[in-house]
């Protein structure tokens, strides 16, 4: 009979030895369940040692072949004279370094794009390698929108600015407004526009909120939104780590969003449909981040306040006895039923 240190017995194992017809026998000797444990154990470290190198050298590998990337971007796209044709050859070349790293990459809905005609893109944002996935994808010229820090540096700035990268400040309100002028300039100048309206990524999955700029200014250029669905990228490259991963990333494209209007309300009206389309796809399985709000800013316009009983405070009753809610100067008690 099996027992443990303790005295009880092990029942299962009993068991499992009576029906296997080992019951009678003895164990094998301490030294040699040691030995075999230690076995094991060594073998399970090896293990996680070789999936730790071969992380490393993918990772290096992977990263070799974006640095060759840039390297061949800045050799034959900068000197370009026209920006369509810089676009062109950082599409090629964005291609062929995800499919060297081993980033398989899966495209839908590509003819809900406009041609010619300027539109805004709006995708989630996951991950680095989310504007490596777009350029790769898109096959036709976008102008990214990038926060200004990225313009402090030479290198970054001459690369992204040849690429027709717009820069707008985050934190100086005139500046921002400057920046925003230059935006809609572009705009309503035939350019298209990529924006990433959760204007950042977070460590853990899930879509976030969408701020409004992207869809104020495509309603008052008059210009169709286009949400886009990136799946993929998180896992390729988690949040803010370091270590790429092969695997395979979609792009998917919902149908173009065209105004009715120019005012907030149709920004809102946009930014709802772009943020649902991008949700409804959103296949990390993680809990979608606090939805995007309806408040207007400053300056947007009074909400008209109702008369009568729309303008009245709702009295709530808790279905828990002896809780009581009391909204403004009235006191609500649960209503006592009999039986």
């Amino acid at each position: 009979m099996l027992k443990t240190s303790s005295g009880k017995i092990r029942r299962a194992a009993t068991a499992e030895r009576f029906r296997s017809g080992r019951l009678g026998q003895e164990g094998a000797p301490v030294w040699r369940q040691a030995l075999r444990l230690a076995a094991k154990a060594g073998v399970q470290r090896m293990r996680h040692r070789l999936i730790w190198l071969g992380e490393r050298l993918y990772a290096g590998y992977a990263w070799g072949i974006f640095g060759l990337g840039g390297v061949l971007l800045c050799l034959l796209a900068l000197p370009l004279p026209r920006l369509g044709w810089r676009w062109a050859v950082a599409h090629h070349l964005a291609r062929l370094a995800a499919g060297l790293a081993g980033i398989r990459l899966a495209r839908q809905g590509l003819q809900h794009l406009p041609r010619r005609a300027p539109c805004v893109l709006v995708a989630n944002h996951a991950s680095y390698l989310d504007a490596l996935a777009l350029t790769a994808a898109l096959p036709r010229g976008f102008r990214y929108l990038a926060k200004a820090e990225l313009r402090q540096r030479l290198l970054p700035r001459l690369v992204l600015t040849r690429l027709g990268v717009l820069f707008v400040e985050r934190f100086d309100p005139r500046q921002a407004n400057r920046d925003s002028q230059r935006v809609m300039a572009a705009l309503e100048g035939g350019d298209s526009l990529a924006f990433f309206p959760e204007g950042t990524f977070h460590a853990q999955a899930g879509l976030g909120d969408f701020h409004m700029g992207a869809f104020v200014i495509a309603a008052h250029a008059g210009v169709p939104v286009v949400p886009v669905a990136l799946t993929g990228t998180r896992a390729v490259l988690r949040g803010r780590e370091w270590l790429p991963r092969p695997g395979r990333v979609r792009v998917c494209l919902g149908e173009a969003l065209r105004p009715t209007g120019d005012d907030w309300r149709e920004a809102v009206r946009l930014r709802d449909a772009a943020h649902a389309f991008i949700r409804n796809r959103d296949e990390s399985g993680a809990p979608q981040r606090p939805g995007p709000s309806t408040k207007k800013p400053p300056g947007a316009g009074r909400q008209e306040q109702g008369t009568g009983t729309a303008g009245r405070k709702r009295r709530v009753i808790t279905p828990a006895a002896g809780r009581r809610r009391s909204h403004g100067s009235r006191r609500c008690w649960p209503r006592y039923r009999p039986g």
